[in-house]
């Protein structure tokens, strides 16, 4: 098993989410480092909080018949079994940024989003996005 903490947003964002993926997939952890911040940040935040995501991904079966995910926003948690695809399986991605995100920013009044926005600014100044 492998326990991935990590950062959706800027770390210095009081509207940056916390969370940790415990997961038996290498493949899934590799991912986890490179869409998310991880490691040790992530657990030094989340040690300076109250409040973080768990979430359990088991890929197990992949009988899509024995296929579960399970948000539970009441309870900060997502589960998630016998899958290995990859808005199921990164936690972070779709499950976390997307629907619990969306239930914590409804409560607290802000907006969540689970896809990157951007600005580019031009050496001249001009921004673009």
């Amino acid at each position: 098993m492998y326990v991935v903490p990590y950062i959706l947003g800027p770390e210095e964002s009081p509207f940056a989410e916390t969370g940790v993926e415990i997961t038996d997939n290498p493949y899934v952890v590799a991912n986890m480092m490179m869409i998310t911040r991880s490691g040790k940040r992530a657990l030094d935040r989340i040690g300076e909080s109250t409040r973080f995501v768990l979430g359990v991904h088991v890929t197990g079966s992949l009988n899509p018949e024995e296929r579960y995910i399970m948000h539970l926003p009441e309870d900060d948690m997502i589960l998630s079994v016998n899958t290995a695809y990859g808005g199921n399986a990164l936690l972070s991605k779709k499950c976390h940024a997307l629907r619990i995100a969306s239930v914590h920013a409804k409560r607290d009044g802000w907006m969540a989003e689970h896809m990157m926005a951007i600005e580019v600014v031009r050496p001249d100044g001009r921004a673009s996005g």
